[in-house]
């Protein structure tokens, strides 16, 4: 009789820890089954993301507003449009021009450079180029303007020494974006019903 109720015993408690065992959320997609995470959040509403959206998008916009409002106190520089419609009441002062080389004399350490600016572009001759560039390439001029189209250079820094330069700095950025997003999508997918991303159980 012990051995019997001990026996009993031991199934009635096997049952009741198999019991205990929390169900576990089952997913079926095709013919595979695949075992998903049990959370007790609540899932976030589309309402909620739109809020969301909303607020960032109208946060970004106030900064760029802001950045406009107090660009001037920030940028000491005349802009290119005022040395070429009044150039001569800005000489003696500091410039800072971009600008795309049009030529230049190695031996003279000299360059000309044409500014963008409005109604048109105006030509800069640039003493003191000590960097070596090219033709179509793009550089950064900060100097003294020292008569209506001469700035003598302080500093020359070269963003494109040349016009292909900036063509493949374009190209490999294209291909590095793609080549990043068939990463990416390679593992995850976009769920259209909650529209948010999700694991590829295909991937």
């Amino acid at each position: 009789m012990g051995s019997s109720g001990s026996y009993v015993r031991r199934c009635w408690l096997e049952r009741r820890s198999i019991l205990a065992v929390p169900k576990v959320p089952i997913e079926r997609i095709g013919t595979k089954t695949y075992i998903t995470s049990h959370s007790d959040r609540r899932p976030v509403r589309q309402w909620q993301r739109g809020l969301l959206v909303i607020g960032l998008a109208g946060l970004l916009l106030g900064m760029g507003v802001h950045y406009g409002a107090v660009e001037e106190d920030h940028w000491p520089y005349p802009e290119a449009d005022e040395i070429a419609g009044q150039p001569a009441e800005h000489i003696g002062e500091e410039l800072f021009l971009f600008g795309t080389v049009t030529a230049v004399d190695a031996d003279a350490e000299t360059a000309t450079i044409r500014v963008a600016a409005s109604p048109e572009s105006i030509s800069i001759t640039v003493q003191s180029f000590d960097r070596a560039a090219q033709s179509g390439g793009t550089v950064q001029v900060l100097g003294e303007l020292t008569d209506e189209r001469t700035v003598d250079a302080d500093r020359v820094v070269v963003v494109n020494d040349s016009g292909g330069a900036e063509w493949y700095k374009y190209g490999v950025s294209v291909i590095g974006a793609i080549v990043v997003l068939i990463a990416f999508f390679r593992y995850w997918r976009i769920d259209t019903d909650s529209w948010s991303f999700g694991v590829r159980h295909d991937g």
